[in-house]
């Protein structure tokens, strides 16, 4: 787990130095209502309208429909963009290294 942390880290810092920023607006899903994945819609430096399920999880209160958010993108894959926040950012990383570190305490004492 920590080693996957630490790709993830490597990973999210690459992404981070290489990507480009755009405004983007929080979308409701086909019901009506805002998912837990939240939907969103930018456009890229070029012109192109993109429309994004997050990979990230969040309570469905976190975004409001019509509400505006900073995006992170690779203009190579703009389809991969993320809306520039900590939880969808480095969610995943916490928890590989929160596991990690707790699965190797745990041996470290067992053993």
């Amino acid at each position: 787990m920590l080693g996957i942390s630490v790709f993830l880290y490597r990973s999210t810092r690459k992404f981070l130095a290489s990507s480009k920023t755009a405004s983007g607006t929080i979308l409701a899903d086909k019901e009506g209502s805002l998912s837990s994945k939240p939907r969103f819609t930018f456009t890229t430096e070029d012109g192109t309208e993109i429309v994004v399920v997050s990979n990230t999880a969040t309570k469905a209160h976190t975004f409001r429909k019509g509400q505006t958010v900073r995006v992170l993108y690779d203009p190579a894959r703009p389809e991969r963009a993320t809306i520039d926040t900590f939880i969808q950012l480095w969610l995943a990383t916490v928890i590989c290294a929160g596991l990690g570190l707790s699965f190797s305490i745990t041996s470290f004492f067992i053993h």
